[in-house]
């Protein structure tokens, strides 16, 4: 029971997990191009890219949410997990240029 529930989830998990790291994608660029020796972001980007972020995490909640409403969860975890994994890089990047 174990193993089929693993087998269920499993697949869901990865899925989210991509989903959160391209989710994270607009937030990198948004903050690459604040880094730039003569920065051209500005705060309407910045908005616009938390927006963009949002409704690609958001979309894909719905999307699992209308094709498997028992796999919510898993796809919420591995969301989370890439896109917290991906902040992680862009931080350990930023600690290290400073």
């Amino acid at each position: 029971m174990i193993m089929a529930d693993m087998a269920f989830d499993l697949p869901l998990v990865c899925a989210g997990a991509l989903l959160g790291v391209a989710a994270c994608i607009p937030l990198c660029w948004a903050v690459m191009r604040a880094w730039k020796p003569r920065p051209t972001a500005n705060i309407g980007v910045g908005i616009a890219c938390v927006m963009l972020s949002f409704l690609v995490l958001v979309a894909g909640v719905a999307w699992v949410y209308a094709d498997a409403p028992g796999g919510v969860v898993p796809f919420v975890v591995g969301e989370l997990v890439g896109f917290f994994c991906c902040m992680m890089v862009l931080v350990a990047i930023a600690m290290r240029r400073r």
